[in-house]
């Protein structure tokens, strides 16, 4: 009896002793792969490690901005975050999404350069096509009165004729050369984003593109304090990401899961009507 007591305490100690073993072992198995740190360098590297590595501009000249949102996703080894910004391209004559991605994981990113020597961050959903605003248009970026719909990806969204219904959001129609006082494109896209939030933000499909199919998402975020960071004159000009509380908590967000350390002290301001620039070139 005593020996068989033994025995079987000597079993319980192995069987702990690996349970110990293992339960270490899983933990250490799950221990982040990157840092805080790493997180605000990668952002920092706007434009200093590839030409064509850009941080958003919300104020971007060439694109008037109706709405923006930014995407976290992680895992133990992976980290991306893919920002969303909705508008009409004044030069390109459509309206998209531009999607922009900074991750230790990314792939699916296209070649740029003459001998494609760089990669950019940068993806392109399309909205509503060119075809599409040529349709609904009586002269150039204004829209006719008596189109009544326009088609969002494959969806049929009836368009907003009432001037007063802009006024309430602090939309203004544009005043140069129409007369008639039609809804321009820039309005009608920023009413319509407004109304149809989620038909104009990136699916998770979408966000996806240049991501592992399985890096779980952790959060999205739509209102936070931006500050500018481009490339003018052969530098790049603005705040860095790292300098500021609104990178600096995310990266704490990626690093931990902890989606509470979204605790922003700074105003929101990456709503269009802060960004008074954007598309005036």
């Amino acid at each position: 009896m005593i020996v068989a007591a033994i025995r079987l305490c000597n079993k319980l100690s192995i069987c702990y002793l690996l349970f110990i073993f293992i339960g270490c072992q899983s933990k250490k198995d799950k221990m982040i792969h990157y840092s805080k740190e790493s997180i605000l360098a990668e952002l920092d590297s706007a434009k200093v490690s590839d030409p064509y590595k850009f941080f958003p501009d919300l104020g971007h000249g060439y694109f008037y901005l109706a709405g923006s949102r930014i995407n976290l996703f992680a895992d133990s080894t992976c980290w991306a975050i893919v920002f969303e910004k909705t508008g009409y391209l004044n030069r390109g004559l459509v309206v998209a999404i531009e999607l922009t991605y900074f991750g230790n994981c990314l792939s699916n990113l296209d070649k740029a350069g003459l001998d494609n020597r760089f990669t950019c961050n940068t993806k392109w959903v399309d909205l509503i096509s060119g075809e599409e605003l040529d349709r609904i248009s009586d002269s150039f970026e204004l829209v006719s009165n008596l189109a009544k719909t326009v088609k969002v990806r494959n969806t049929d969204i009836a368009i907003e004729h009432n001037l007063v219904n802009y006024r309430n959001k602090g939309i203004e129609i544009r005043e140069d050369d129409n007369p008639e006082d039609l809804i321009d494109f820039v309005a009608l896209i920023r009413y319509l984003d407004e109304e149809n939030v989620e038909l104009f933000r990136a699916t998770d499909e979408e966000l996806h593109i240049c991501l592992p199919k399985d890096l779980p998402k952790l959060m999205s975020i739509d209102q936070w304090h931006h500050k500018e960071y481009t490339y003018y004159e052969n530098e790049m000009i603005g705040t860095k990401p790292s300098e500021y509380e609104t990178f600096q908590m995310i990266a704490d967000i990626l690093v931990t899961s902890n989606k509470s350390k979204w605790e922003p002290t700074l105003e929101s301001n990456n709503h269009w009507k802060n960004w008074p620039q954007a598309g005036n070139l």
